[in-house]
């Protein structure tokens, strides 16, 4: 039985309907006869992988060409939450989120001053160490970022966080120790220390770098395009577990310290006795 011959014209339909379909999943694109990716990957790079130079080079690659050590399952596990500044003395905030998803643990860096500063913007720090519904009752006067990783790395952003927290809080500084360089200093592996002091900085190399915007158009990352800071939104890639991620973030790490519920079985005999 001869079997019917396919046509250039039904190799490239079946090509261009290919690329289509993996540009509408936000897939990497990839070449089937070539088998070469025609798109970068975007698992994010950290300093780790910098070393590597065919992952420095050739970012046409699934992560990094050792995808036993750089699982990305879908990639998302740091979020940068961002107030923008207001009038006067009011800077902005900044904290973040980090989730492993391999073990579904949460945490977060909350870090302000304690009561006040003086006229030089110095006073004792504190860190949130409370359930974060506070910070979850104000998500909507937050803008986030959420940003891919691994969850290894997310575990060690994690092991920082618990570290930090289990201590005394440094001093408050605005120029020099505050919300944003306390979070830099966090996430300095991860390639997110950018060197800036407030959180409107902070949040604008973030956004130039890391958000969807930028993956989808490469040209809003020069310096002269304006930094969008609607609050309410998150402007990464986030998962879609059918509820608003941010609020998932909130309600894993509320409950997962709590204990967990004991059942009680209660029996009857013959006699009519009970026992628990």
């Amino acid at each position: 039985m001869r079997h019917p011959r396919i046509t250039l014209d039904e190799v490239r339909k079946w090509y261009a309907n290919l690329v289509h379909l993996q540009y509408e999943q936000k897939l990497p694109l990839r070449h089937p006869p070539m088998g070469r990716w025609m798109s970068p990957d975007k698992i994010n790079l950290t300093s780790a992988r910098l070393v590597n130079p065919g992952n420095t080079l050739n970012k046409y690659v699934y992560g990094a060409n050792n995808p036993l050590k750089y699982i990305d399952r879908d990639g998302e596990d740091i979020t940068v939450f961002y107030r923008p500044s207001g009038s006067g003395a009011d800077f902005g905030h900044i904290f973040i989120g980090a989730f492993n998803q391999s073990t579904g643990r949460v945490g977060f860096l909350d870090y302000y001053p304690k009561s006040g500063t003086d006229s030089l913007g110095r006073g004792p720090g504190t860190f949130n160490n409370g359930n974060m519904q506070d910070r979850a009752a104000q998500a909507d006067q937050f803008a986030a970022l959420t940003i891919r990783t691994s969850p290894e790395e997310a575990q060690k952003v994690l092991n920082l966080i618990d570290k930090l927290k289990s201590g005394s809080a440094q001093d408050y500084a605005a120029l020099s120790n505050n919300c944003t360089t306390v979070c830099e200093d966090v996430l300095h592996d991860l390639g997110l220390d950018f060197g800036d002091i407030t959180p409107d900085q902070y949040w604008a190399d973030l956004y130039r770098n890391f958000s969807q915007d930028v993956q989808d158009n490469p040209f809003k990352a020069f310096p002269f395009t304006q930094v969008p800071r609607q609050t309410g939104m998150d402007y990464g890639n986030p998962r879609n577990y059918g509820i608003n991620f941010t609020q998932l973030l909130f309600l894993l790490y509320q409950y997962q310290n709590q204990p967990l519920p004991k059942a009680t079985v209660c029996t009857n005999d013959h006699l009519g006795n009970t026992s628990l």
